[in-house]
């Protein structure tokens, strides 16, 4: 899974703590914040799937989505 930094699109395995990374910070604009801890998991349940112009995006119940319309 990509994050988003403010350097780029980096994945999700390669972040660590101290790093900034942008995130919803509770609304609906991308805001920068620092990692503190990283915690491995794997999740087991249910995903959404949702499709757009060719694009498929998974991702856990109550995972924030950003999106925009043209």
């Amino acid at each position: 899974t990509p994050v988003r930094t403010p350097e780029g699109l980096v994945p999700i395995g390669s972040v660590s703590a101290g790093q900034t990374v942008l995130g919803s910070g509770g609304g609906s604009t991308p805001r920068p914040g620092t990692v503190a801890l990283v915690h491995r998991s794997h999740y087991r349940g249910d995903l959404f799937r949702i499709e757009a112009d060719g694009v498929v995006l998974r991702g856990t119940p109550g995972h924030r989505v950003f999106a925009r319309h043209p």
